[in-house]
C-alpha cells in the first residue's frame, strides 16, 4: 500500500440505536398494503363502490310501420302484431 493511503472508517448506524423492521414485518406490511390497494382498484373498476341511481326506463305504446321497411332479398316480409290487451 502507498504512504498516503488512509484507510477511511465507515460510520456504525448499529451505534446510534436505530434497528430495522425484521423481514417478516415487512413482507406482511408489503401483502396488507398490496391487498387494500387491490381491493380499491377492483371495486372502482366493477363498480362495487357505485351508488346506484335511478335509471331510465322506457316504454314504447304503439307505432307505426311502413311495409318498405320490412324488405328482405327484394322480396315483402308480413310481420302480424297484436295489440296489448
Amino acid at each position: 500500500m502507498p504512504d498516503s493511503f488512509i484507510p477511511m472508517k465507515m460510520p456504525n448506524f448499529h451505534s446510534r440505536g436505530r434497528r430495522a423492521i425484521s423481514p417478516i414485518v415487512a413482507t406482511v406490511l408489503i401483502v396488507a398494503v398490496t391487498l387494500v390497494a387491490s381491493v380499491a382498484i377492483a371495486g372502482f373498476v366493477f363498480g362495487i363502490f357505485a351508488s346506484q341511481g335511478n335509471t331510465a326506463q322506457v316504454s314504447v305504446t304503439a307505432t307505426a310501420l311502413k311495409a318498405a321497411d320490412f324488405l328482405a332479398a327484394g322480396q315483402s316480409t308480413g310481420f302480424t302484431c297484436g295489440s296489448a290487451a
